[in-house]
């Protein structure tokens, strides 16, 4: 008759790896393991946490550009025909504190309807100081279609200078 094995018995080979692995761990934490309490996760009750001062949040520095872009506008305009071109005569205020240069300006050609027909581009490259207002007589938008019936311009960009 075999003899009957009591309930907490564990083969040899259970034993001697769970041996094994209990020796591998000391063995890391004298030798080559954390080096504190606080390696392994475990938190100091003593300690409060170290505070962290935080500097002011830097406000960036506005754009000249879009500054001026905002504070300049087309104070007044006048669309003729010179046989198929169309040309205008335009006044640019300027009423920030930088000066601009380079004006691009675009124009929309609507129909009597309000439909838009074309839209034209033109630069004026010339300097418009801070706080002065400019005419500019002549600009050529080009060709225009004959059924144009009122043109708009607006400043879409700018540089300063």
């Amino acid at each position: 008759m075999a003899k009957e094995r009591p309930d907490n018995y564990l083969p040899p080979a259970v034993s001697y790896g769970a041996l094994v692995l209990i020796v591998a761990f000391v063995f890391w934490l004298l030798f080559g393991g954390p080096t504190s309490l606080r390696d392994l996760g475990v938190k100091e009750a003593t300690k409060a946490p170290p505070k962290v001062e935080q500097a002011a949040p830097q406000v960036p520095k506005p754009n000249p550009a879009i500054i001026a872009r905002s504070k300049s506008e087309v104070r007044k305009m006048e669309w003729y025909m010179e046989g198929a071109l169309m040309l205008i005569d335009i006044s640019i205020s300027n009423g920030s504190d930088f000066d601009i240069k380079d004006v691009q300006l675009r124009c929309e050609m609507r129909g009597a309807s309000g439909t838009t027909i074309d839209v034209a581009r033109q630069t004026i490259y010339d300097i418009v100081r801070a706080g002065e207002t400019r005419d500019f007589t002549g600009l050529d938008l080009g060709f225009a279609h004959p059924q144009v019936d009122r043109v708009s311009c607006r400043i879409y960009d700018l540089e300063v200078n």
